[in-house]
């Protein structure tokens, strides 16, 4: 029974097959589990084939080949292998104990719908197909179990501080072995690497402008930073992407200004590609740029029934006073969802 159930997985190696050493984990979530819990990693010894003389002869694959977790894991390797795993095995490599589905993300139509939000006079057309491709969402943006989260990089692509070394720590070892293959990254384009131990499959990362005193808003950086990215998931058939507030924060732009460039890039390239996504969700971390987009976003995609303008109208001024560089007010709005896991 030994030496039958050892040559069988090797025969299964061999054809290209997936053997996994006994039962799935009972407590995995399911494909639609609400804030599911990760089942646990598991570690696979490698088969052992049992040659005549009894000595033994271990296949060329072990469970340091491709797991994650492991820095000394050949990082692409463990990407091809992530890339064939189904849904449950991808969950049990997860550095989160919580993850956030895109059944759990109200779409802007959902969540205008039950705001009592006023809609701004806009010359953008009202359009539900469009509002329900986009959301928004206060959340740490390594919960998100899509297709493709973007990071905030700089141009070296090795980790930093804020949103970047957040997902470094979560992606865990690889992403960094990837990204150090990449040569870097201009500001305003964008590369794409494996997620590694991200509930997202992909992270998308784009370097965005720094602003420095009062000089004119690099704007055309920006909005090069999130078309970039977009195309990119197009370019992989990549349907469900999230955005934090690119280039905000440390990088000094100011968070008003940056708010209304993205909504504007999106709605336009999304009005050109409106096949290519099932939703693209602008995740928010402090409760200052939540605001800001919630205010926003009913002029770039209206809900309300008279809402067109034949006029171009001006964006809302925001109701906080940002001048979006005042330090103080910045301190004073910044707070995080919850704790992290």
């Amino acid at each position: 029974m030994l030496i039958g159930r050892q040559f069988a997985c090797l025969l299964a190696r061999i054809r290209g097959w997936k053997w996994r050493a006994g039962p799935m984990p009972a407590n995995a979530a399911g494909s639609n589990g609400s804030r599911g819990q990760r089942p646990p990693a598991r570690a696979l010894p490698p088969p052992l084939l049992l040659l005549s003389g009894g000595s033994r002869l271990s296949t060329d694959m072990s469970s340091t080949d491709f797991n994650p977790t492991y820095p000394t894991t050949d990082w692409k390797v463990a990407k091809k292998h992530l890339e064939e795993s189904d849904h449950t095995e991808r969950r049990s490599y997860y550095k989160a104990a919580r993850f956030v589905t895109l059944d759990e993300i109200q779409t802007w139509k959902d969540f205008a719908a039950g705001e009592n939000l006023k809609q701004p006079r806009t010359h953008y057309k009202k359009s539900d197909v469009l509002n329900e491709k986009v959301s928004l969402l206060q959340e740490d943006i390594t919960k998100l179990e899509i297709d493709a989260i973007v990071n905030a990089a700089n141009s070296s692509l090795m980790g930093g501080g804020g949103v970047d070394g957040c997902i470094h720590v979560a992606a865990g070892p690889l992403l960094r072995k990837e990204c150090s293959t990449l040569a870097g990254c201009s500001p305003g384009d964008a590369k794409m690497t494996s997620g590694y131990c991200l509930p997202a499959k992909y992270v998308i990362h784009t370097v965005g402008p720094i602003v420095q005193g009062r000089e004119r808003l690099p704007d055309k950086v920006l909005q090069s930073c999130y078309e970039t990215s977009l195309k990119l998931a197009i370019d992989n058939n990549l349907r469900t992407i999230a955005f934090p507030c690119v280039s905000t924060g440390i990088y000094g732009y100011p968070n008003g200004q940056a708010a209304e460039t993205v909504l504007k890039t999106v709605r336009h390239y999304l009005e050109e590609h409106i096949n290519s996504f099932d939703r693209i969700v602008f995740c928010v971390f402090l409760k200052v740029d939540y605001m800001l987009y919630k205010e926003k976003l009913p002029f770039y995609f209206p809900f309300g029934k008279s809402s067109f303008a034949a006029v171009p109208s001006e964006p809302p001024s925001p109701k906080l006073k940002t001048v979006d560089k005042d330090d103080k007010q910045t301190k004073n709005l910044q707070k995080p969802v919850g704790n992290q896991d």
